[in-house]
């Protein structure tokens, strides 16, 4: 075997590769192939094994370690069938009998568990809640079952109907707690009392902990949330403000608990909640001690009302503040773009990269029509942002029209030189066609040099670029919701020659991407739903001709390059 390939740092790096699926709630390994290296000889042995015990989603590997005789198997009734579960002795358990299980156990450093794991292990295995409760008591545990984990990922009903399997990964090197299918529905919902000193319990058995996870969204991808508990945020114990990142997107807080969150003092990235709550009651002075969000990196806050988003920037004390997120909860109250950008022209202008305002998913970004309750992006709201030039984003999705014209685009980009991705959505289909055109596109695009991805209606039926004064831009992404359009032919031309690197293009509104199911869209009248169809049938063949022309251009380089070499 060649000498580099017994680092076993490299060989780590190589299996992690190995892989089928990522995603950013967990990591899968390819299994078989690992196992099938870990047997090929002893050096590949131990990194493989290290790689396929990393991040697990079940409890029963480890289990299958135990020694036989401290397992036994009787039979229980379950409704009006019989069941055999699992049960644990530890009673006669010798000196040596856990230290495989204890080997093992000490690779785990991510584990997932949910739900529908859960209710898996109970029918293939008969492992209960009884038997994860005799594992906690077990007097050989003077530690935790799984010292090494550092990331923890968990159902909350895990918590009310499983409450030993969380005090399994209570240990001084867990960082990261996630909740994942967090329901507003029963009985996660009635039970929220008892949930929330579960919790309370969880987070004061882990004095390290730097992440915790509260997000909340249903079986249709809608953003839902629960009322705060009186106890939850004022009673929390110590090690609740030593956390880096919190998100409690699932609980509606209330102001004197905003207040209370400002005195996390390390806290660097942030997802708040505050629904309905008013600006009379976003009040930061309310706690003692220093803080005020002033450590804050990331930010990202959910409220139905613009003018307690003002109001709480306003009194805060973020200095080094890089993102900026609002989400838009419901569409109750009136959006005023203006009255938003003026407040929001308080943050941080040397260190706020990234601008976003959107709807929260589900929604107010479900409701049709998506522009009710806003007002239009205006160039003189735009204005108050024109300080914030260490942009690499800037977001303003509420559904509004960008009324902007050529001239007034180009002169705001010019204090935006950083930009990456620029977003101006709008869903809906007009009558008055967009006041920017293609060559005010192609210019808005030549102008920033790092742009790679932009979203703007236009009107695509004239005032295009000459083609043989066109420099090649490098847009990756350009989406151009509901854009005028009458011909494909000059439209897939003004593509092929603007923008040949585009990877992805789009048209139109899905609004089955939010809900699982489709929406009727509701136009102004009978024509203009017409015209909306006719376009939307335009850009389809201009898309459609503008791939056929790249796939060739591709297949014309491999030929030049097979007849080179």
């Amino acid at each position: 075997m060649h000498p580099c390939l017994q680092v076993t740092e490299l060989l780590l790096a190589i299996f992690r590769e190995i892989s089928s699926e990522k995603t950013d709630s967990f990591h899968y390994a390819d299994q078989p192939t690992l196992a099938r290296l870990a047997r090929t000889c002893t050096v590949f042995t131990v990194p493989a094994l290290d790689i396929l015990w990393e991040c697990m989603t079940s409890l029963c590997p480890l289990i299958h370690l135990l020694p036989q005789h401290t397992i036994s198997l009787r039979r229980v009734k379950f409704l009006t069938q019989g069941r055999h579960v699992l049960g644990f002795n530890s009673d006669s358990l010798g000196p040596q009998d856990l230290d495989l299980f204890r080997s093992y156990a000490s690779k785990i450093r991510e584990m997932c568990l949910t739900g529908p794991s859960l209710n898996s292990d109970y029918r293939k295995y008969g492992v209960d809640a009884a038997f994860y409760g005799a594992l906690v008591k077990a007097a050989f545990y003077s530690r935790p079952l799984l010292p090494n984990v550092r990331r923890f990922v968990l159902s909350p009903s895990l918590l009310l109907t499983f409450g030993a399997v969380p005090l399994l990964f209570s240990g001084p090197n867990l960082k990261e707690i996630n909740f994942v299918q967090l329901s507003a529905e029963p009985p996660t919902y009635r039970r929220w009392t008892e949930f929330v000193k579960n919790l309370h319990e969880l987070i004061d058995a882990n004095t390290e902990l730097s992440s915790l996870s509260l997000p909340m969204v249903n079986e249709f991808g809608r953003t839902e949330c629960v009322p705060e508990a009186t106890s939850f945020l004022l009673n929390m114990p110590p090690p609740f403000f030593s956390l880096k990142k919190l998100d409690l997107q699932a609980v509606a807080i209330k102001g004197r608990s905003v207040a209370w969150l400002g005195r996390v003092v390390g806290l660097e990235k942030l997802t708040m909640n505050i629904l309905d709550e008013g600006p009379d009651c976003i009040d930061l002075r309310q706690a003692e001690g220093p803080g005020g969000f002033q450590t804050l990196k990331e930010f990202k806050i959910l409220s139905s009302r613009v003018d307690a988003i003002s109001r709480m920037v306003e009194q805060w004390g973020a200095k080094n503040l890089e993102s900026f997120t609002v989400q838009r909860f419901t569409r109750k109250f009136y959006w005023d773009i203006g009255l938003l950008m003026r407040g929001l022209a308080r943050l941080p202008h040397d260190t706020l990269t990234h601008l976003v305002v959107e709807n929260a998913p589900g929604g107010a970004a479900a409701t049709d029509p998506y522009n009710d309750n806003t007002s239009d992006l205006t160039f003189e709201a735009l204005k108050n942002m024109f300080s914030f030039n260490q942009l690499v984003r800037l977001s303003v999705n509420l559904g509004g029209s960008a009324l902007l014209n050529d001239s007034q685009l180009l002169k705001a980009v010019e204090y935006f030189p950083k930009l990456q991705t620029l977003e101006f959505e709008q869903r809906e289909h007009c009558k008055l066609p967009s006041p920017v055109t293609p060559l005010g596109l192609y210019k808005l695009v030549a102008s920033l040099p790092n742009l790679r991805k932009l979203m703007i209606r236009f009107d695509g039926t004239s005032n295009f670029p000459e083609e043989e004064k066109v420099t090649p831009q490098k847009l990756a992404e350009l989406h151009i919701c509901e854009s005028n359009a009458v011909d494909a032919v000059t439209l897939s031309r003004f593509l092929k020659s603007c923008f040949p690197d585009l990877k992805n293009m789009s048209f139109g509104f899905l609004y089955d991407g939010y809900t699982g199911r489709e929406y009727n869209l509701e136009y102004e009248d009978p024509e203009t739903e017409a015209a909306a169809f006719a376009c939307n049938r335009c850009w389809n063949k201009a898309w459609c001709e503008y791939l056929s022309w790249q796939r060739s251009d591709v297949l014309e380089d491999k030929a030049l390059e097979s007849r080179t070499n």
